[in-house]
Order: C-alpha cells, then sequence, then structure tokens
C-alpha cells in the first residue's frame, strides 16, 4: 500500500474553492455549503466513460485516469 494514491480527493477548507489535478489526483476543495454569514460554494463532479482501444479491452490492469475523464464545477449557492 505504500505506492497507492488515491483517484478522487475530496477535502472542504476554509480556502478558495478549487479543482485540480495534483500527480494524478484530482483534488477537489468545494468550500463550505454554508457560512455563518450566507450561502457558501458545493462541488458537482461528472465522470464520463473511458473511451478504451481494442488493445486495453482485451484484459490486463488498465489505469483509471479519472482525472482526464472528469468535470467538476463549483457552483456558488
Amino acid at each position: 500500500m505504500v505506492n497507492v494514491r488515491p483517484d478522487v480527493l475530496v477535502v472542504p477548507s476554509s480556502l478558495p474553492p478549487f479543482a485540480k489535478v495534483v500527480e494524478s489526483v484530482l483534488v477537489i476543495n468545494p468550500g463550505y455549503l454554508s457560512k455563518r454569514r450566507g450561502a457558501g460554494t458545493y462541488a458537482k463532479m461528472t465522470v464520463y466513460p473511458p473511451d478504451l482501444s481494442k488493445q486495453e479491452q482485451t484484459g490486463g490492469m488498465l489505469a483509471h485516469r479519472i482525472f482526464e475523464r472528469a468535470r467538476v464545477e463549483i457552483t456558488r449557492i
């Protein structure tokens, strides 16, 4: 388990909301949905199916590469 990384990492914090790729990991900071003074932000993630070639369909291990197939939208309420 030493060389294992997650595909997606969601970590809400008080930093400005963002979505970026760090070493093939999609990191999402949606911010807080509710703040004391008013509304906050949330993230909507859409993952598209992989486009497999015939070589990849034959079998074997296949990397997920979620960061290439995902779309993240951060919306302010």
